[in-house]
Order: structure tokens, then sequence, then C-alpha cells
């Protein structure tokens, strides 16, 4: 395992340990992030699949450690970087109420809504959990259908 390899799953086994900010701007870079400017302590990084600017800065009570609360945000998000972005079929149903979220790519990944917006939130989760049990299952994972940049209106 790489240094960000090791690092990585430090943190994922728990939030609470503390880092040092050079480490954790290491794996910031490991996961294909670019530092893009510099002002006073605060780095703000780049990332081609992701349509935000990453601000980190060192822990101000912890001189030279990174914050949990910043390693903790970019945990729960990283890991979505690299994630395939399956295509996602909603429609609604008179049935039931609610709006239906399909995820044709992964056989029985399925959930619902009251709203639209809902039903998509609820899809990443049941996306999440389809491809955290199929990796501890050994299923195989199929690729997305589509791009990612395909959109309906």
């Amino acid at each position: 395992m790489t240094k960000p390899e090791r690092l990585y799953e430090q943190l994922l086994a728990s939030t609470s340990r503390t880092t040092s900010f050079r480490d954790f701007e290491r794996l910031v870079e490991a996961f294909g992030f670019t530092l893009k400017r510099t002002r006073g302590s605060h780095r703000q990084y780049t990332h081609p699949k992701v349509p935000a600017v990453l601000t980190i800065n060192p822990d101000k009570a912890l001189p030279g450690q990174a914050p949990a609360w910043t390693c903790r945000g970019i945990w729960a998000n990283a890991r979505r970087v690299n994630e395939p972005h399956y295509p996602i079929n909603l429609f609604w149903s008179d049935e039931d109420g609610v709006w239906i979220a399909e995820v044709p790519d992964l056989r029985g990944c399925m959930t619902h809504g009251p709203t639209r917006a809902e039903a998509v939130a609820n899809a990443a989760e049941a996306i999440e959990g389809w491809l955290e049990v199929a990796r501890e299952c050994d299923i195989p994972i199929p690729a997305p259908s589509y791009p990612r940049e395909t959109r309906a209106a």
C-alpha cells in the first residue's frame, strides 16, 4: 500500500485521529485534486470531476494538524469522485403516490421519494449501498451504460 492509501485507511477507521496537515494535503492530491492557490494558511484545490473549489487549512488549535471536521467532509465526498455515475430513471407512480427512482445498470437497485429531488437523493444512497455490498460479496460491478455528461431534459 502507498502512503496515501495507508493514511486514507487510517482516517476511515477513526475520524477523531489527528492527521498532519502535510499528509492531508498529500492525500487530497492523491485523490486527483490540484493546488490552484494559496492565501495565508488556506489552500484552494480543484478537481476535473468536482464542480467546486475545495478549500482546506490547518487547525488553529492544533498547529500543523488537519481539522477533524475537514477530514470528515473530504471522506464523505472523496469516494464519490471516482465512483461511476449511473443513470437514474425517474417516473411517477399513481398507485404509490411517489416518484420511483430506478438504476437500470444495477440489477434490483431502486427506491422512491415524495419529490423528484428526494427520489434522486435516495437513489444516490441506494447506489452507494448496492456498490458496497457488491464489493463485499465479490459481485461484478457493471460500468454505467452511458457517460456521466449525458443529461435528460
